[in-house]
């Protein structure tokens, strides 16, 4: 499978919920043609921290496979797969790259702190299980955990990591060379 790259107009898509408490598909469907009619160049489905506390495991794998579908290859999508385990990431990331994802958005583990190596280990052991295109997810306010630049530049070692989203609210990140390591 071709994949595309993620550029340009990232919508970062809301996840509609039905009365019962089930992910609305008729829903998210619309607002998604609506999106592509509007002229935005790619997708994130579950591009917060926050919809990992609202959605299983299951229904985030359901999720990509019904909005992929939908979608068909008109834009790229990209999906988090942030999750309270390095082994449940890996599940998601493996399952993107079988269901139509063209990257993964990955925040690090974040119910408690881990050393700098176990966020490394993490990485990279999530991007080996799939070979997509990876993202950081970088939230401190809702992770508790800061990808520092110098973090960061650690992290680029990884062969398929392409981008990171950057939610620390610190705009002079992005013109930061840390020091050498």
């Amino acid at each position: 499978m071709t994949r595309m790259n993620i550029e340009g107009v990232v919508l970062f898509s809301v996840t509609p919920i039905a009365a019962d408490g089930s992910i609305d598909y008729t829903r998210w469907k619309k607002h998604l043609d609506d999106a592509l009619a509007a002229g935005i160049h790619s997708v994130t489905l579950f591009g917060s921290t926050g919809a990992n506390g609202y959605f299983t495991e299951a229904e985030k794998m359901k999720a990509l496979e019904e909005i992929a579908a939908h979608l068909g290859g008109r834009v790229p999508v990209m999906t988090g797969i942030g999750a309270m385990t390095t082994a449940e990431s890996v599940r998601l990331a493996k399952h993107a790259a079988d269901h139509g994802a063209d990257a993964v958005l990955v925040v690090p583990l974040n119910y408690w702190k881990p050393t700098e190596r176990e966020i490394i280990t993490h990485y990279e052991t999530v991007a080996a299980a799939s070979g997509l295109p990876l993202w950081l997810y970088n939230n401190p306010p809702l992770a508790g955990i800061d990808l520092t630049p110098a973090l960061v530049k650690k992290l680029s070692s990884i062969p398929t990591l392409v981008g990171m989203k950057d939610s620390s609210g610190d705009l002079s990140r992005a013109f930061m060379v840390p020091p050498s390591a």
